[in-house]
């Protein structure tokens, strides 16, 4: 299953901190790459 970044998302750049493999991105909207993703929940 993928994860995705909701629309309540403020872009504050927490979650990137917090992802322990750097599969989250930012940009206009911040995005999860599938192919990196652990699916840890972060």
């Amino acid at each position: 299953m993928a994860y995705v970044i909701s629309d309540d998302c403020i872009a504050c750049g927490t979650c990137i901190d917090e992802c322990p493999v750097g599969a989250i991105s930012e940009g206009d909207k911040y995005s999860i790459n599938p192919d990196m993703c652990t699916e840890c929940g972060t």
